[in-house]
């Protein structure tokens, strides 16, 4: 981009196919270019068409990613986003952390760490469920 053009806006559909524009735009994403992307998401037939697979590298962005991520929810192919979200979900939970607002300071967006992964280890270690006293520590809800 030293040359002043963008190469979101440069490859866009018709000067490339969409697998070859979504390649460009895995290439050079950044936090930089998500406005320009913001943009081209804007193209309902464009994002039904590549949003979908844009979810997995969008979300490690997050929050400065979010308007992308709100453009495929709305204009992109809803089945396909769904089960990307899906994926997306149970790999944070098979990693075993979740990032959650504090209780404390929701307002300003603080953020802290929880391990999701201490019911399962309770499970584990007694063979049974808990009583959810560690779904209750993990997720701030009363078990039932």
């Amino acid at each position: 981009m030293a040359d002043g053009k963008n190469p979101l806006l440069e490859a866009l559909p018709p000067a490339t196919d969409y697998l070859t524009y979504l390649t460009i735009v895995e290439y050079n994403l950044s936090k930089e270019n998500l406005s320009t992307l913001h943009e081209v998401l804007q193209d309902p037939i464009l994002t039904a068409n590549i949003g979908w697979d844009l979810i997995h590298l969008l979300i490690p962005l997050l929050p400065a990613s979010e308007p992308c991520l709100q453009d495929i929810a709305r204009l992109g192919n809803p089945r396909e986003v769904v089960l990307k979200v899906t994926e997306a979900l149970r790999l944070l939970a098979i990693c075993g952390d979740y990032v959650a607002p504090a209780e404390n300071d929701t307002a300003t967006g603080a953020k802290e760490r929880m391990d999701l992964s201490a019911s399962s280890e309770a499970e584990s270690h007694e063979g049974g469920p808990d009583n959810g006293e560690a779904t209750e520590a993990a997720t701030g809800l009363p078990y039932q």
